[in-house]
């Protein structure tokens, strides 16, 4: 699928398994990299815009000032969704677009339905739909396309660490003297 030169639009409503009497309702989980408390995405504004922000916090709310000011993502982007069907299946849609989106997700928990409208600033992209009979045969399909996560060597932990969140000079000292 090619999109369009400037704004592109994408509407769906994925059917998910509500529960016995809207109880045990979920919802579609995904958008990793968003910093919340909640695995499956409630209603709001999910922004995907890798950032280094200083304190990353999801708050649901569109941004509404400039993308220098919107720190609420962290340093990836991973436009993936993954639910419980009605038929108690699971499917997974991913959004190969590396242009900025805003996933705007609504969620009935009566029916089962979210409404999911996706905004992206432009590019080209690819729109794939994984269903499997249990989650983890969705995110193996999901991975022979993004590829495998790779184990990184212990020799390597610690290293990398985020310029923001210390107070002074002693705290990175202290940090640093922890890696030996």
């Amino acid at each position: 699928m090619s999109f369009g030169e400037y704004i592109n639009v994408i509407k769906g409503t994925a059917h998910t398994y509500p529960g016995t009497n809207g109880t045990s309702f979920k919802g579609v989980m995904g958008l990793v990299q968003q910093t919340t408390h909640e695995l499956f995405l409630e209603d709001g504004t999910y922004s995907l815009w890798a950032r280094d922000p200083v304190d990353p916090e999801e708050t649901l709310k569109p941004h509404v000032s400039n993308i220098y000011n919107a720190d609420h993502n962290g340093y990836s982007t991973h436009p993936f969704i993954l639910g419980k069907a009605t038929d108690k299946s699971w499917f997974g849609v991913f959004i190969n677009n590396a242009a900025a989106q805003d996933w705007y997700i609504k969620n009935n928990a009566t029916s089962g339905d979210v409404e999911i409208d996706v905004l992206s600033t432009g590019g080209i992209g690819d729109m794939y739909f994984f269903t499997g009979s249990n989650p983890n045969q969705v995110t193996q399909a999901y991975h022979t396309i993004v590829g495998y996560p790779v184990v990184t060597p212990q020799w390597a932990l610690g290293w990398h660490q985020s310029q923001w969140g210390y107070e002074n000079t002693a705290e990175i000292k202290k940090v640093a003297d922890g890696f030996f």
